[in-house]
């Protein structure tokens, strides 16, 4: 039978106290590494930890300072806990388009997950997981971000939660191009990708958006489409035909007042004998 505190002496209290405490030290090493990068705890902290430790010792001391970690701000957003705090930067990760989402990013990110969840259950239905969340989101991004540039929205995630992939799509391609609003996105798309075939074949670049709109506008066919771009194509020579003369340039305008040229003259060159074009027959 173990002796009560009281019937202890002040020595032998002072003994278990230390023990206590260096065990609880021991405990919060990795975590003080790994959450504050630090080689220990602060020693209140500790004290917290000895004073809220169960009586009856139901947990151990690891589980239970593991425990208490888990529920503590996380030092770089005190918006999260150290437990959510992984969490939340995976997930703004995986819906942020493009680079890895930043401590603030992520806690901003996880108060909008638990608003839409807050949401969820007040419509009767089961919040979402984030394993559940994160698969949604893998699902719909890449058609959310080929034909408008961004990630899937929060609400667009809750929304289409229940659809299947062929209506998800439909919806993203459904909703006005971001640049030409009279134009759907699914348009625009399929626009684009007929135009950037004939226009690299036929005026050597890629289409441009404003042609994608008018050919959707038109409701032009595919063959429409080739011959806007063949129409606009330069003229090829074959390969070894003569070149064009060049024009002969005008004359250039006489000066007011100044007599009209005449016809042009050879210069006269006299013959050999004589001075007037005849041959000298006198000796």
């Amino acid at each position: 039978m173990s002796a009560s505190p009281e019937d202890l002496s002040p020595a032998e209290t002072k003994r278990r106290q230390a023990e206590t405490y260096n065990a609880f030290f021991v405990a919060n090493q990795p975590h003080a590494h790994a959450i504050y990068n630090e080689p220990g705890m602060d020693p209140r902290h500790i004290a917290e930890q000895i004073d809220t430790f169960p009586k009856d010792q139901s947990r151990s001391i690891e589980e239970h300072v593991t425990q208490w970690h888990q529920a503590q701000p996380h030092p770089r957003n005190p918006a999260l806990t150290v437990a959510e705090f992984p969490m939340a930067v995976k997930m703004a990760t995986r819906t942020k388009f493009g680079g890895h989402a930043t401590a603030a990013e992520a806690g901003a990110f996880w108060q909008e997950f638990q608003g839409a969840n807050e949401k969820l259950q007040k419509q009767g239905k089961d919040p979402m997981s984030p394993h559940e969340y994160t698969s949604l989101v893998d699902q719909m991004a890449p058609v959310s971000a080929a034909l408008h540039g961004r990630p899937p929205s929060m609400d667009e995630v809750t929304k289409l939660r229940e659809a299947s992939p062929a209506e998800q799509r439909k919806y993203f391609e459904d909703l006005p191009d971001p640049l030409y609003p009279v134009v759907s996105a699914g348009q625009m798309a399929k626009y684009m990708t007929l135009g950037n075939f004939h226009a690299k074949y036929g005026v050597g670049r890629p289409a441009a958006k404003s042609e994608a709109a008018y050919f959707a506008v038109g409701g032009m066919s595919p063959t429409q489409v080739q011959d806007y771009y063949r129409n606009m194509a330069p003229v090829q020579h074959p390969v070894g035909a003569p070149a064009k003369p060049a024009a002969t340039p005008p004359a250039p305008a006489a000066k007011p007042g100044a007599a009209a040229p005449g016809p042009k003259t050879q210069p006269i060159t006299p013959a050999p004998g004589g001075s007037n074009g005849h041959r000298n027959t006198s000796y």
